[in-house]
């Protein structure tokens, strides 16, 4: 039967897609998730010229030669919630024509996450005198500006009149990857008009992807049936040294200029490992079995090294009345951002024959293109306890167009997202508190099997739309102010504080 030939090359093919899909993430490629900081992320990530909080060791260290003394920060998405759509995942141009009319009873697809990670850490602590024309900080901090993940659950459920009488097929997709910068800060600032500094990062990736397919075909009206499952999972880690050079310049009152160059990274080290089954079991109208097995081990090198990016802007910026911000980001094209080199086992077992071994040595790199993302934010200052901020912002994917997909870009996504930011800032004593939102829309496509095709590409794209909402929450405390408001209101001193 025709069902039961297609059905079986659908089920291999999955299985070579999740094979040869190895570390490399199902989610697109961008670099910014959700802006970060405190007032930097609730004016949509604008903080290049002006900015002086816990996003600026990397977006522009220059930045942190603004904090006043010492100053402790954390920023966190307390809570980020996506929901994600894919209407056609299964079948995207029909089912093959030969197979006749379709009854399609189930076809689900359930996307949607919730994630909790903060986004930076910083503790900075002032070297200079206050007198002193130079101020110089150095400090330490953790910033994860990208974590991004995607879970997908589809079912399908049809029938076929003319030929055999049941399809079912079950997919589930979970992929993630975090992206950590850690690593010392040195500012310096010269007066009130000149900022410098530079960040000494290294960039740790951790990527996890599994996914399952199980397929249940009922051919020739149930006489003979055609069932198949696979399985795969894969994880991969790397190191690279990312530094980041930036500069703050005072040109007018209140009206700043800034720029930050980081260049392409340096890759230091790096593994992946992976998993991976499918079998399938077929019996034939006359009750002849006929099962096979695969099981795939694949271990090796795996280096993320981020490409070069350039970041420019402009501010006006007035703490005590109005603000406002621009930046431009471009991250430049990069054919080795993903290298992936290693060899993979593979054990095939088929019903009467003797099993078989091979392994094969395989080598990606998957490239990047250039992007350029825009941040614009605004702040107004209501007195001096409370600041209303807004912005916007985009995060553009540096993905490879799927418009022609291959075998190997099976469950791959490719995603422009657009973003507005909200929030409400808190100054109380020692503390500056961030209370913000933000609202981001992505636009993309996603590669799915295509039943309708089985005899060319087996894969083709199809429209994806969600919808991510986070909760942001920032906090920083300087450390003077902090000592000031112990000794006052506990009326004594702790060890190591000044009098």
């Amino acid at each position: 039967m025709r069902m039961k030939s297609s059905a079986r090359r659908l089920v291999q093919a999955l299985a070579v897609a999740l094979a040869w899909g190895g570390a490399r993430s199902a989610q697109a490629q961008n670099y910014r998730q959700v802006p970060i900081g405190g007032r930097t992320a609730t004016m949509g990530g604008a903080g290049t010229a002006a900015g002086n909080d816990s996003a600026m060791p990397l977006l522009n260290p220059a930045g942190m030669a603004a904090v006043p003394g010492g100053v402790f920060a954390v920023s966190a998405s307390v809570y980020s919630y996506t929901q994600r759509a894919i209407p056609l995942y299964f079948a995207p141009t029909g089912f093959p024509p030969g197979l006749g009319p379709v009854n399609v009873t189930t076809d689900t697809v359930s996307s949607s996450n919730v994630a909790n990670l903060p986004s930076s850490v910083m503790y900075f602590k002032n070297l200079s005198r206050a007198e002193a024309p130079w101020q110089q900080v150095l400090g330490m901090s953790l910033v994860i500006p990208q974590s991004p993940t995607v879970q997908i659950q589809a079912s399908l459920r049809a029938s076929f009149p003319q030929g055999p009488a049941t399809l079912a097929d079950d997919d589930t997709v979970t992929t993630s990857s975090t992206t950590y910068y850690i690593g010392p800060t040195y500012a310096a600032a010269y007066r009130d008009w000149l900022r410098l500094g530079v960040s000494a990062h290294l960039a740790y990736e951790q990527v996890f992807n599994a996914t399952s397919t199980t397929f249940n075909a009922s051919l020739d009206r149930g006489t003979g049936t055609l069932q198949g499952q696979i399985t795969n999972g894969a994880s991969a880690s790397s190191i690279a040294f990312a530094p980041t050079l930036g500069a703050q310049v005072r040109v007018a009152p209140h009206v700043w200029l800034g720029a930050a160059f980081q260049p392409p990274g340096l890759p230091i080290t790096g593994s992946f490992d992976s998993s991976g089954a499918t079998t399938t079991a077929s019996t034939a109208s006359n009750g002849a079995p006929a099962n096979s097995s695969d099981q795939q081990t694949g271990h090796g090198v795996y280096h993320y090294a981020p490409p070069m990016h350039v970041n420019a802007g402009v501010a006006y910026d007035d703490r005590d009345r109005f603000s406002v911000a621009i930046d431009g980001h471009l991250y430049v094209s990069r054919g080795d951002a993903y290298h992936q080199a290693g060899l993979y086992r593979t054990q095939v077992t088929q019903s009467g024959e003797i099993a078989r071994n091979s392994t094969a040595a395989i080598t990606f790199n998957d490239a990047v293109e250039t992007v350029f993302d825009v941040s614009i934010g605004a702040e107004y200052v209501l007195n001096s306890i409370f600041a209303l901020r807004a912005g916007v912002f985009t995060d553009m994917a540096a993905d490879p167009s799927l418009e022609h997909p291959q075998l190997t870009d099976a469950l791959s996504l490719r995603e422009d997202r657009y973003g507005v930011t909200g929030g409400l800032g808190i100054m109380l004593g020692p503390f500056d508190t961030t209370l913000g939102v933000v609202y981001v829309r992505g636009i993309g496509r996603f590669v799915t099997a295509d039943l309708s095709a089985l005899s060319q590409s087996e894969v083709a794209t199809v429209d994806e739309q969600s919808n991510t909402f986070v909760f942001v929450l920032s906090g920083a405390v300087t450390t003077e102010q902090a000592q000031e408001t112990i000794r006052k209101t506990f009326h004594f001193n702790l060890p190591g504080f000044s009098q």
